[in-house]
């Protein structure tokens, strides 16, 4: 049969499955669509508070330092909390909400009221009392001293 024969059944040109190959799926079709289409609406009309946000953050080395770099727009420094337990260095803390207007109907809520969290691995040989932070126009900037690399090779002899 031609490949583009009209099926009289319907206006959607008619292509044959190929051998081994899967055939068109139309309830796959209707379902890939609805998921599109109920994203859409969460999205536009989510309103709930709770979603969880994940700072965002870069970590670099600058000048034999380890730099953690965490974007915390709004957040009062007296709300964040930098906590070091064994290798990993967590950073804490929560958005304070203002008074809540109830005169007006929120539609899209994208700034987040809550807490959050972030921890990194770090490298073994952390000394965390020389670990410094700073927060300054919504940037939380920890410096770390990195750790000496020790020569972990040795020579062994061959008997």
């Amino acid at each position: 049969m031609d490949s583009n024969k009209t099926n009289p059944s319907s206006l959607a040109p008619w292509r044959e499955p190929v051998s081994g190959l899967a055939g068109w799926d139309p309830f796959g079709e209707m379902r890939r669509f609805r998921s599109v289409f109920d994203r859409m609406f969460d999205t536009f009309l989510d309103v709930s508070p709770s979603q969880a946000w994940n700072p965002a953050m870069n970590v670099s080395r600058e000048e034999g330092n380890l730099l953690v770099e965490v974007a915390l727009p709004g957040v009062d420094k007296k709300d964040i909390e930098v906590r070091l337990e064994g290798q990993d260095l967590t950073i804490s803390g929560k958005t304070r909400k203002d008074e809540e207007v109830r005169e007006k109907e929120m539609y899209r809520r994208e700034i987040f009221t809550g807490s959050f969290s972030r921890t990194i691995r770090l490298p073994a040989g952390i000394q965390a009392e020389q670990i410094q932070a700073e927060c300054k126009d919504g940037v939380l900037k920890v410096r770390i001293p990195a750790p000496q690399e020790k020569d972990s090779s040795t020579r062994i002899q061959v008997q």
